[in-house]
């Protein structure tokens, strides 16, 4: 956390793998988070299916923002994950905005739905109001059960951003797993599109744009670092023990004048200990 607090983050955020994170787990996560907050950042988490409970002992311990994706439509999550309900996904959402925390949750796309699943997810999310919107793209990794599947058209991955940039005009919607293999050299085009977040660096099983790069691209485009936002989320980091992002309730810049992009190590709740830091960008 000291070394993400000395590269500018201001959020940092500790990730567990599994379906949940066990009690005597959490008791120790509480004290990181505590640990967290006394060196001055503002602390996140993605520790699995959660209660109200758990959650609020956690926020008492200083958690901020909880971090669960949804992934994809109510009809379509059953073909592609049995370990758990989407049920329970929907009811630790519910939950963690019932406790008055941030909220943090998106999906992957590419996995075989279809543009009604899209639409349906990103609803859905607009329906339980979470503050941020990421976008994950899949990587099909050989000898998995998805590995067999071509990745989306980066014309279609536009698509997919632009389509929840229009549905969701006022949540912060950002661009993570999948950009660099997806989008290749149109990746240019994210902005334009209508995301005004990036995750840069490498992600769990694929390698990513060198945060460097994507700072010199955010440059080229005519925007620049952002100073903050109204929750002071201006520069967030995650990772236990390494780097994350969260980060203010920026906008679209054709609809606020504000963008973000994103650096580090991973996206969501996808199994080990992983780290990502954002910073906000504005034109």
């Amino acid at each position: 956390a000291r070394a993400a607090r000395a590269h500018g983050a201001s959020r940092f955020c500790l990730v567990t793998s599994g379906r949940r994170a066990a009690p005597g787990e959490l008791e120790r996560i509480a004290r990181m988070l505590s640990a967290v907050r006394e060196e001055g950042l503002l602390p996140c988490a993605t520790l699995g299916l959660l209660g109200r409970q758990e959650l609020r002992m956690l926020k008492g311990a200083g958690l901020d923002r909880y971090h669960h994706n949804l992934e994809t439509s109510r009809l379509f999550f059953p073909r592609v994950c049995t370990t758990h309900t989407y049920a329970e996904k929907l009811r630790t959402v519910e939950a963690a905005l019932a406790e008055g925390l941030t909220v943090c949750s998106g999906g992957l796309f590419g996995l075989g739905e279809g543009w009604d699943d899209r639409v349906e997810m990103a609803l859905e999310l607009r329906r339980l109001g979470v503050d941020s919107v990421p976008l994950n793209f899949l990587v099909p990794v050989e000898g998995t059960p998805l590995g067999g599947r071509a990745p989306l058209a980066a014309m279609e991955a536009l698509r997919v951003v632009s389509l929840y940039r229009f549905l969701l005009p006022e949540k912060e919607v950002r661009v993570a797993g999948g950009r660099l293999q997806v989008l290749g050299e149109m990746g240019a085009l994210l902005f334009m599109a209508g995301a005004d977040g990036l995750l840069t660096g490498d992600c769990l099983t694929v390698s990513g744009r060198r945060p460097g790069d994507d700072l010199r691209l955010i440059e080229q485009y005519g925007m620049h670092l952002s100073q903050g936002g109204s929750h002071d989320h201006s520069h967030d980091q995650q990772g236990q023990g390494r780097d994350k992002a969260g980060g203010p309730p920026a906008r679209h810049p054709a609809a606020r004048g504000v963008a973000q992009a994103e650096d580090g190590r991973g996206e969501g709740p996808s199994g080990r200990k992983v780290g990502r830091h954002r910073r906000d960008v504005g034109p």
